[in-house]
Order: C-alpha cells, then structure tokens, then sequence
C-alpha cells in the first residue's frame, strides 16, 4: 500500500473508533443504589410526616431516569405518590418532572419500584425522588416506615423529609429537613438519553480534531514527497 493510501486508511480507521465510542454511548446505563437498609425511619404517612425523599445528583451522559424504588413497610395500608423534582439545596424547585399515580404499600419491609416511562434530566444537577401523602392526607391513609442508612454511603445526596400534612405547596416554598449522614435504601436506574446521541465532552473533540488535523498535515507531506510520473 501507497503512503498516501496507508495514512488514508489511518485517518479512515481513526474516524470509525471515534465514531463507534460515541455509538456505544448510547448503550450505557448507571444506578444509583444506596444499598441495603440498615435500619429504619419512622413515621411515613397519616397523620404523621408526609413527604420523604432522597436528593441525587446526575452523571454526564446517562441522564435518562428510567425507575427508581423505595424500601417501605407499613402496619397498615398507605396510599402515597411518588415524584421527581429538581432540588436547590435546601427544597424542591420547578415543574413536576415526574407524578405517579395512586402507589399502596403494605406489610412487611419490601422494594416498590416506580417506573418514569424515561424523563432526561440535567448532567451534574440535583434532583429530588420523593413520596408523599399529601394529596391523600385523609385519616383513613395509614403510616409505616422507609429503609435507610445510616452511613452516609452516597456522597450525591441525602435523605430529605417534611411535615407538611395536606400542604403540597409548601415543599417548593419552606425548606426541607434533614438527618444528616442518611439516605433512604434507594435504586435509580439511568439510561443514555433516547432523543439523540449525547454531545461529546469537548476535551474528546480536541483530541479527535487534534488528531485529524495531523494526519491530513502528513498527507499533504507526503504528496509533496511522492515521486512525479
């Protein structure tokens, strides 16, 4: 092969890795997971604390929230709502991004997932998961009790909670309470956003022009080197 026709298919080869690495973005997942529960948190519900949640911060390129679950045990039957909220540091901010309907938990500790049908939210931002009886504070809603840890294992947040009975409205005017060095037992499944391929981080767009450019420089080099016929 010529040296024209090798640095061709060099700067050829080079274009398909760049290519396919961005393709196989597109198939990258990330959770959050905080881990089994190693205790509890109580009271969720009528007539006691009505909204607890999690925050979370988003990572660069699976910004897709996909489902994320609890960990609850109730004595007696609770009816509550799940939510996602963009998160200030200190309360909930914002539209609703996401609203479930009706959720009932019941018995003994267990994993209920709620699936967001795929919501894109921002890289690097923080966001609230939260469940709240506040759109069903009526007494005949029962109370229980939210996994949790205790060890700060999540860097990305914390467990977030309010009193706020019947009053839906306030979770985005008063902030919120906290306990410090816990989270709530959570898993939040991400996905590589489905509206198109994710912009590529603009350090990989200077190695691959940088690249580009020194390849095009040695065939022009070359040309001038190659004998005339």
């Amino acid at each position: 092969m010529s040296i024209r026709g090798k640095l061709g298919f060099s700067l050829l080869t080079c274009a398909v890795l760049f290519i396919g690495s961005q393709t196989s973005a597109l198939a990258d997942t990330f959770t959050i997971d905080t881990g089994p529960p190693s205790t509890t948190v109580a009271t969720f519900g009528y007539p006691n604390t009505a909204t607890y949640g999690q925050t979370i911060t988003t990572v660069a390129g699976t910004t897709q929230l996909d489902s994320f679950s609890f960990r609850i045990a109730a004595g007696s039957t609770i009816t509550y709502k799940v939510f996602v909220m963009a998160w200030d540091g200190t309360k909930a901010v914002g539209p609703i991004l996401f609203q479930s309907a009706d959720q009932v938990a019941s018995g003994a500790l267990a994993q209920y997932t709620y699936n967001t049908g795929g919501i894109n939210l921002l890289p690097g931002t923080q966001y609230v998961l939260f469940a709240s009886v506040s759109l069903n504070y009526v007494p005949t809603n029962g109370s229980g009790v939210f996994g949790t840890r205790t060890d700060d294992n999540y860097a990305g947040g914390q467990f977030v909670y309010m009193n706020n009975s019947s009053n839906f409205g306030s979770l985005t005017s008063d902030a919120w309470n906290t306990f410090p060095s816990y989270d709530l037992s959570i898993t939040a499944n991400f996905s590589t956003p489905t509206g198109g391929d994710p912009v590529p981080e603009p350090a990989t767009m200077v190695l691959f022009g940088t690249g580009l450019a020194g390849l095009a420089g040695k065939i022009r080099r070359s040309r001038k080197r190659l004998p005339q016929p």
